[in-house]
Order: structure tokens, then C-alpha cells, then sequence
């Protein structure tokens, strides 16, 4: 019966995946935007993906609780000491020029570009070229263990395989859209993760301040919206 009751929540996840795993292949997203044009795509995409996330979270709250380590109260501490290693990992690789993965700045002046960068790759690149999906992976394995249920183990569990699969689907879309030529020296300075490079990537300078002041701002907001939005406190007091 309680396994009967996840039906809604693995239903929601699958959706979500299958919508952003759709029409992320090239020949479905150009055929959109023919059809409907580039606007049209963003807009419907992003009201969708929010009508997704609703459904997730009224899913998942429903959702009956079935032990498997957890509770622990002792584990609420895993995603509180955890989620400032995500916030900045997703404010600096957002900030950060990246023609290999999600960003909010594909090209900068002399250094990224469709074919820039060669191997003269910024330091948090040097680290992953993934940033933002590596901290949205981390997201998910640390809120899974914190909680440590069925739900969450279905939930937490495909978000970061989602977050995880879309480094090898975004690898494989740059390599074909970049060439070889360009591709490969540029996957050869930025690996997927190197754990060596952190040093270097955790090095002062001006943008790393940048983004430790916006993760810590995001960090922040989550710990307040936290409890009114998943209507449970992140705080293990």
C-alpha cells in the first residue's frame, strides 16, 4: 500500500527528466523553435519546468515516509555543512565564462568564445567542467543521505542522476557543436572533476570573492525559505 503511495512521486520525477531530456536533443529543440520560435521555446520551457517543480514538491510531501537509515538527527548536519560547498559551486560556475557547460556567460573578451579558450581555462574550470551541474549532484547525494527514506531516495536519487547524466549529454552536444579541434583540448584542461585542482581554483582573487559573496547570499536565502517553501526546517535544532 505505502509502495502504491510513491506512484505520484516517481511519476513527477520521470516527467521532469523526460522534459528536460527531450528537448535537449538538438534536432527536437531546433524543430521547436522553428515551429514556435526561440521566445516562445525559453517562455513555454521555463513555465513548464516550474509547473514540474510544483508537482515534485506537492509529490513529494504527500508521499508516505518509509525508513531506511534515517531519521537520524545527527545527518541534518550533512546538507547544513554541505550546501555552502553547492552555493558556491553553482554562483561561481554560473559567473564564470564556459563554453563546455551551463553558465550565464558564454564568452568573455579575449578568453571564451565558440572557439576560445584553448587550454588558457579559467581555475574553477581546471577544478570541473561542470560546475554548476557537480553542485547540483552534490545537492542531491547530500539531502539523500540527510533524510534517508524511500521518498527521498527516489527523489534525491534521479535528480542527481539527472544532474549527472547531463554532464555526458552536455559533453556530447559541445563536442559535436565545437569539433574535435576545439573540443578535445578544452575537455583536457577542464576534466569533468579534479579534486588536485581545487588549490588553485579556491585561490583569492576577485572573482572567487564575487562568488563567495553571492553563495553566501544563496545559502542564506535557502536556510529562510527552507521551511515556508518544503515546510521543514533545515536547522537540526
Amino acid at each position: 500500500m505505502q509502495e502504491a503511495a510513491m506512484t505520484p512521486l516517481v511519476l513527477a520525477v520521470l516527467v521532469f527528466i523526460a522534459a528536460h531530456s527531450l528537448p535537449a536533443s538538438p534536432p527536437v529543440r531546433a524543430a521547436l523553435i522553428r515551429r514556435i520560435g526561440k521566445p516562445a521555446y525559453m517562455l513555454a520551457y521555463s513555465a513548464l519546468s516550474l509547473l514540474l517543480i510544483v508537482w515534485i514538491g506537492v509529490a513529494y510531501r504527500q508521499a508516505p515516509y518509509i525508513g531506511l537509515w534515517g531519521p537520524d538527527p545527527r545527518l541534518h548536519w550533512v546538507p547544513l555543512l554541505g550546501m555552502p560547498v553547492v552555493c558556491l559551486l553553482v554562483s561561481a560556475g554560473l559567473a564564470t565564462p564556459n563554453p563546455l557547460s551551463l553558465t550565464l556567460r558564454r564568452s568573455a573578451s579575449g578568453q571564451t568564445g565558440q572557439t576560445g579558450l584553448t587550454t588558457q581555462v579559467p581555475p574553477l574550470l581546471r577544478l570541473s567542467r561542470h560546475p554548476v551541474l557537480l553542485g547540483l549532484a552534490l545537492w542531491a547525494g547530500l539531502h539523500g543521505v540527510a533524510n534517508g527514506d524511500v521518498a527521498s531516495l527516489i527523489l534525491f536519487g534521479l535528480m542527481g542522476g539527472l544532474a549527472l547524466g547531463g554532464m555526458a549529454m552536455m559533453d556530447l552536444r559541445r563536442r559535436r557543436r565545437l569539433g574535435d579541434a576545439v573540443w578535445l583540448p578544452l575537455a583536457a584542461a577542464a576534466p569533468r572533476l579534479n579534486l588536485l585542482a581545487l588549490p588553485s581554483a579556491l585561490r583569492p582573487r576577485r572573482p572567487l570573492l564575487l562568488a563567495l559573496l553571492a553563495a553566501a547570499l544563496l545559502y542564506g536565502l535557502l536556510l529562510h525559505a527552507h521551511q515556508p517553501v518544503i515546510g521543514v526546517s533545515p536547522l537540526p535544532w
